[in-house]
């Protein structure tokens, strides 16, 4: 039994992070909404993975090559953050939560033309309290821009749910 379990949990851990793991060969297949975003939450043992899904638009305020130089501002500035998972999410701090990995997927122009262009961004951290880790707000909203919906699927030990958020500073329950 507890086999089975564990199977499934890593199974969804898994396909959870598995855009992530495709590095820059992600791209969001489906539904590309401006102001709709996801986040994907992972929490295993002391392992907290939360995914981004988002179009280029909220994230850059623009879905096209940068050009001039505001917007390769924007990109460098906004790429820099991703990358350092800081304000992304705010945890308990007894938590003892470290940014562990970062894979930030940026939407490629080339590939896509000049239209559409998704980012796709998994932060991994590393809990030395794992049982302190029982919420999380999601901070990120404060840097993107103009987000009207975010979906928050969260997967635990015990649970598989779809939460839509209202603000950044909405906590939710992991447990």
């Amino acid at each position: 039994m507890y086999a089975h379990v564990a199977a499934t949990r890593l199974a969804a851990l898994l396909l959870a992070l598995l855009p992530a793991a495709r590095g820059q060969d992600f791209q969001q297949h489906g539904k590309h909404e401006h102001g709709h975003l996801t986040l994907n939450v992972v929490v295993q043992d002391d392992l907290l993975s939360v995914e981004l899904v988002a179009p280029g638009m909220n994230v850059l305020g623009f879905e096209h090559r940068p050009v001039a130089a505001a917007e390769l501002a924007q990109f460098s500035n906004q790429e820099r953050w991703l990358r350092s998972g800081r304000g992304a999410i705010g945890v308990p701090t007894s938590a003892g939560c470290r940014l562990a990995k970062v894979v930030v997927s940026s939407p490629d122009w080339t590939a896509a033309g000049e239209g559409h262009g998704d980012y796709g961004v998994a932060w991994q951290f590393r809990c030395q309290q794992p049982a302190a880790l029982v919420w999380f707000e999601p901070w990120l909203l404060q840097k993107l821009l103009d987000v009207d919906e975010l979906d928050v699927n969260l997967i635990n030990g015990s649970l598989q749910t779809r939460i839509e958020v209202t603000g950044p500073r909405q906590r939710i329950a992991l447990r």
